[in-house]
């Protein structure tokens, strides 16, 4: 794993809050994940723009529940036909700005072409081998080959 600094122009600084202790819980509990996200929405995803999306080592799946919970978020339990084993969603409020903030903690890659079907990716250890820190944020994030997954 790679601990490299973002550039200015994606420099991400996340104001205190649920997303900061989030990454201070994940960080105690000694978790091995990253974002899955386009590293371009890095910001967004952390100011509570949008979901945040997290790939877990299956390994350390439930430390990682265990400290999104510690965090201050509550676990949504989805429609049954929609639920799944490797995915867990997450929903918390952050104190300082009002915002709903989403959690998506995901086990596996899969990818969705359709709302029916699902394909798993087998690629959950490189993307987790390949990870960098953004040490403006305090977030793993995925190496640009792999953003896309």
């Amino acid at each position: 794993m790679n601990d490299v600094m973002t550039g200015p122009d994606t420099a991400v600084v996340i104001p205190p809050g649920i997303v900061s202790t989030l990454a201070e819980q994940l960080a105690s509990h000694n978790v091995l994940y990253c974002i899955r996200r386009r590293n371009e929405q890095l910001a967004a995803t952390l100011l509570d723009e949008t979901d945040l999306d997290l790939l877990i080592d299956d390994a350390k799946w439930q430390e990682a529940l265990a400290a999104i919970s510690s965090a201050g978020f509550v676990e949504l339990k989805a429609a049954r036909h929609h639920q799944c084993s490797s995915l867990v969603d997450y929903l918390g409020v952050d104190s300082a700005t009002g915002h709903l903030v989403y959690v998506h903690a995901h086990s596996r890659l899969s990818v969705k072409p359709t709302h029916t079907k699902s394909f798993h990716l087998p690629w959950e250890r490189e993307l987790l081998e390949t990870r960098r820190l953004d040490k403006s944020s305090g977030f793993y994030i995925t190496e640009p080959p792999h953003e896309q997954f």
